[in-house]
């Protein structure tokens, strides 16, 4: 398309969230709202994690790390600007003017992605082995390691041919227009990546991102079946004390508030937007995307709530605030 006939062809998209600025404010907004959150939850899972949950800390703090990577990430450096329901994107990030390739910014997001999923898996797997009577349990630690670094190879194995069969970019941006024919003005102007449409690699970026989430659902789900059955259903058949499954119980629950929670963050918004027909509309899309770099904060923020230690010095440390504030 001439962008010289853009005005003519197309209607010029003036609402401020379907623009590529308006998408990058708000981020940056959240990313600057939820960075206390972040620091806070950091310092909670380092200083006031109690002894009864120290064999669920280090858990903690590897999602904590990934939560707050991906929140400064998609907050401020790669910010995707997506087309949906096509595969293709911009960065309204920093990124994009330190000249990183817009491939290698979608490169790094999904990695970070992915380590947020291992991550969550890791937190489900840390309850179910802490149950001594579980046989499925790594008993020993070597597995555990395999284990680890085959879901990383894995979920690398599966999305990186898509970025190293990424086709002619020129060709694939006039190709799109075939299906969006006024896209925002963004889409001319802005370095921008098209992954393979119509081919077998679109078939497959979908198929790869189903894939991934599949083997996540099905892990969390094998070691939360673990705690439920001897938590619960083989309770009263395991050399376990009531306090300490009862503390089980209540670790298990939490973490699956804080997994959940945030996930509903995500899901919700998707559901409503993205599932009604495959027409485009950028308005929807940079809602969907609002909701999924808040999801960053709120599971870190949940993590605070959930956990009764932290939930108690959250209310000594303000009580105390408001005690010196009146005071003074």
């Amino acid at each position: 398309m001439n962008l010289s006939a853009y005005p003519s062809i197309c209607s010029p998209e003036s609402r401020f969230l379907a623009s590529k600025e308006g998408l990058a404010q708000v981020c940056r907004t959240i990313g600057v709202v939820s960075l206390p959150i972040h620091v806070l939850t950091g310092y909670c899972i380092l200083f006031k994690t109690p002894k009864e949950m120290s064999n669920v800390k280090n858990s903690l703090i590897n999602l904590w790390f990934w939560c707050t990577t991906s929140q400064i990430t998609l907050s401020f450096f790669f910010t995707p600007f997506n087309f949906y329901p096509h595969s293709a994107s911009i960065s309204a990030g920093f990124g994009t003017d330190l000249h990183v390739p817009t491939s290698v910014q979608f490169y790094i997001v999904f990695a970070i992605n992915s380590a947020m999923l291992i991550s969550i898996i890791l937190l489900f797997e840390n309850r179910s082995s802490m149950i001594l009577e579980n046989k499925f349990r790594f008993s020993i630690n070597l597995y555990r390691v395999i284990w680890i670094f085959l879901n990383i190879l894995g979920n690398f194995a599966v999305f990186t041919p898509v970025f190293l069969n990424l086709p002619e970019q020129g060709k694939a941006i006039l190709h799109l227009l075939k299906t969006i024919p006024c896209p925002t003005k963004k889409y001319f102007l802005e370095p921008s990546v098209v992954f393979t449409p119509g081919t077998f690699w679109d078939t497959y970026l979908t198929s790869s991102f189903k894939l991934i989430l599949l083997a996540t659902g099905l892990q969390v789900l094998f070691f939360s079946s673990c705690c439920i059955y001897y938590l619960f259903v083989k309770s009263g058949k395991i050399s376990m004390s009531n306090q300490t499954r009862r503390l089980q119980i209540r670790f298990f629950i939490g973490i699956i508030i804080q997994t959940f929670v945030p996930i509903l963050l995500v899901l919700i918004p998707f559901t409503i937007f993205l599932t009604k027909g495959p027409e485009y509309n950028q308005t929807k899309n940079n809602i969907v995307m609002i909701f999924y770099v808040a999801h960053n904060g709120a599971a870190n923020f949940v993590i605070l709530i959930v956990h009764q230690p932290y939930r108690t010095f959250l209310k000594s440390f303000f009580i105390s605030e408001v005690r010196n504030a009146s005071f003074l």
